[in-house]
């Protein structure tokens, strides 16, 4: 089954479309659907994304072992029977590839779902209330 890879910027309603997604597959396609993210995994988004004491620098080595685990999530999951939603960053095109080969070997379709141009565009949501979101959510943990 498909592989849906969403990515966008935080804040942009990544999760919140990947949720309606799955009730929309599981409603109208009778089809299981599995959503890997981070918050399913347990992983704690700030701690590979938040970067070193700074604040401007990512921290690399956390970033790419988050994404390994993310990928072996993905992985796993991937079968003739589930479709397979990977909520996350999914910035870096190399990563994007892995994915499209990963599908490619199970012999499934993908498909990108690029969140920051439709919530900027259908929305109107500046990139302003993007961040203020974000750190709200940062703030409340």
């Amino acid at each position: 089954m498909p592989l849906l890879i969403i990515c966008g910027i935080p804040g942009s309603g990544k999760t919140t479309r990947a949720l309606a997604l799955q009730k929309f597959i599981e409603e109208t396609h009778g089809k299981e659907v599995v959503i890997v993210n981070e918050e399913n995994l347990n992983l704690d988004k700030n701690t590979f994304y938040s970067g070193k004491s700074d604040g401007l620098t990512l921290d690399m080595i956390h970033e790419k072992s988050c994404r390994g685990f993310l990928r072996s999530n993905v992985e796993k999951s991937l079968n003739d029977q589930t479709v397979v939603i990977l909520d996350s960053l999914n910035y870096i095109k190399g990563f994007r590839y892995e994915l499209f080969v990963l599908a490619r070997n199970a012999k499934s379709t993908h498909a990108v779902v690029s969140k920051i141009q439709e919530r900027l565009l259908t929305t109107r949501c500046s990139a302003t209330q993007v961040l203020n979101r974000s750190e709200e959510r940062r703030v409340g943990k």
